[in-house]
């Protein structure tokens, strides 16, 4: 996607990441800038879980894109919306009740390929409940049904990066 200069991508991870270091995200970042000169810059500070709590502010963040001129294509600017497996909180009693019982929720290890149904279904569940999280009114201007991506983007853009960052 960023070697096709995309605009807009959306990115889901999933991994096991207990401590939080967003090895996956961070490999991209810097493969993005060694190989392609293109600068992803993310602020993860609202996904990072409080210490006290175990609970992190955001699921998600808008992550600018910086391409450079090459060849025929000026500089350029896309979004990258990474959404990472994270508890807020205000998630439904299913997935609290399973982190209750299994606290290393939603980063179990990924060996055990076999889930029973309970844990398959705790991860669905936290899984709708971050992507919906993107679709909220307070995010698209009042309207939950933006009429294209780019427009969902560009309200993302509004109400998640910081002021003059686009």
């Amino acid at each position: 996607l960023l070697r096709r200069r995309c605009k807009f991508i959306i990115c889901v991870d999933g991994e096991a990441d207990p401590n939080f270091t967003f090895h996956g995200l961070m490999t991209l970042v810097r493969h993005a800038q060694l190989d392609f000169g293109i600068e992803i810059k993310p602020r993860l500070s609202d996904i990072r879980p409080d210490a006290t709590t175990g609970l992190s502010r955001a699921h998600g963040t808008l992550c600018l894109v910086r391409y450079p001129a090459v060849g025929n294509f000026p500089e350029g600017i896309g979004l990258l919306l990474y959404l990472k497996l994270s508890v807020t909180g205000n998630e439904s009693e299913l997935i609290q009740r399973y982190r209750t019982l299994h606290p290393e929720f939603p980063h179990q290890a990924t060996l055990d390929q076999f889930f029973d149904q309970e844990q398959f279904e705790a991860y669905r569940q936290l899984g709708v409940h971050v992507a919906n999280g993107f679709f909220l009114p307070a995010l698209m201007g009042g309207q939950t049904s933006p009429e294209s991506i780019p427009e969902w983007f560009e309200k993302l853009a509004v109400n998640l990066c910081e002021p003059g960052c686009i």
